[in-house]
């Protein structure tokens, strides 16, 4: 049986889309896409890719609109590639309002390619919004036999929205979790690491994220400075990520166990799950949140926002709590919880690792190969 053909077209390179696409690579003929090779706000490295990939190259005008919109890409290349596009099935992924993926699916289609469309929830619109977007997918999705939520957050939004006779498939964003396994990291360097960081006799609670407002890296330092000294006492509380709020968030920082770790590589963030206990996340908004994905994957405890799409995987009371957005005494209650039972504590990391395996790229490249498989070209 000839393996599957999959093209996906999307924004630019991210780390963890990496992983995926180097998974898909193993299993089916596949090829990437980019709209462009990085954006304004981006410091990922990128590594050298296993798969076949092309880059678009953005035309002249965008480079005058990706001063209001960053993510803005329009390339006169994405004609002559969807007319000589290969691939039995091709995904569009990145924002439903892309130029390129629009004119794409208008081409692929006519040209009876199978399209799927993998997607984020739909943020909330109300009135005129709600109708503009509502009128400009069903034209879109028009194009698209598979729709390829990221979870069920994301297929809950589209149902309210009315589309929910699209044959449909939930592969949530991933990870390769061996890049987090313990026995897979340089135990020297780990150490190092936690003895800069003087955690050792602590229970050290992490998070992890670009220091902006919807990241809610400032919840996360309130919660610190409003414990209890007993129990203040008894955490190292570590912030992984930069951005421009950084200034503004030291400035509250009442404690020397409050420490900022700036940005890190992929291939460092590893070591800083692999030296904590806790995972705490209390962004404001996030379409999934890869970081949950992390924590799982390194057999932390979790307490999430429940305003994060990745909140999904958290079982309550079970591998971690999910806590209503920006509750400041809802979060401390499951920080204390944790503090006061290590039999607790101990469970939620032990469910972790049970589950770990479903937040795999291996894992869900498979899944989605073996459905796209299924359905007749």
């Amino acid at each position: 049986m000839n393996r599957l053909s999959l093209s996906f077209y999307t924004n630019i390179p991210t780390p963890y889309q990496e992983d995926f696409f180097n998974a898909l690579n193993k299993i089916c003929e596949f090829k990437a896409v980019y709209y462009a090779k990085t954006e304004s706000d981006r410091n990922w490295e990128n590594n050298l890719a296993s798969y076949k990939l092309r880059y678009l190259k953005n035309s002249f005008v965008v480079q005058i609109i990706q001063k209001w919109f960053k993510d803005f890409h329009f390339s006169w290349g994405v004609f002559s590639l969807s007319m000589n596009e290969p691939a039995q099935w091709i995904i569009l992924g990145g924002n439903y309002f892309a130029v390129n993926n629009l004119i794409a699916a208008i081409i692929l289609k006519m040209r009876g390619k199978r399209l799927a469309f993998f997607t984020e929830k739909i943020k909330d619109g109300k009135s005129f919004k709600f109708w503009l977007k509502k009128m400009y997918l069903r034209y879109f999705l028009g194009h698209i036999d598979v729709i390829i939520y990221i979870g069920e957050c994301a297929k809950e939004s589209y149902h309210s929205y009315g589309f929910s006779r699209i044959k449909s498939i939930i592969i949530p964003y991933n990870i390769d979790i061996d890049l987090f396994d313990k026995r897979n990291l340089d135990l020297k360097k780990l150490d190092e690491i936690k003895d800069n960081l003087n955690v050792d006799g602590r229970i050290v609670i992490l998070s992890s994220g670009s220091l902006i407002q919807r990241k809610g890296m400032d919840i996360v330092i309130d919660c610190f400075n409003s414990m209890e000294d007993t129990y203040r006492d008894r955490i190292s509380l570590l912030i992984l990520g930069s951005g421009e709020e950084e200034i503004k968030l030291k400035s509250k920082v009442i404690s020397n166990q409050i420490k900022f770790l700036g940005f890190k590589q992929k291939n460092e963030i590893p070591y800083y799950f692999a030296i904590s206990d806790i995972f705490l996340f209390c962004s404001r908004y996030d379409g999934w949140g890869l970081v949950i994905n992390e924590a799982i994957a390194s057999e932390l405890a979790i307490i999430s926002s429940d305003a994060v799409g990745a909140s999904e995987y958290i079982r309550e009371g079970i591998n971690g709590f999910v806590i209503k957005n920006e509750d400041i005494a809802g979060y401390n209650v499951a920080i204390c919880k944790l503090l006061d039972s290590s039999e607790l504590l101990h469970q939620m990391k032990v469910e972790n690792a049970k589950f770990k395996q479903a937040v795999s790229s291996q894992y869900n490249a498979e899944q989605l190969v073996s459905y796209l498989t299924s359905i007749a070209i």
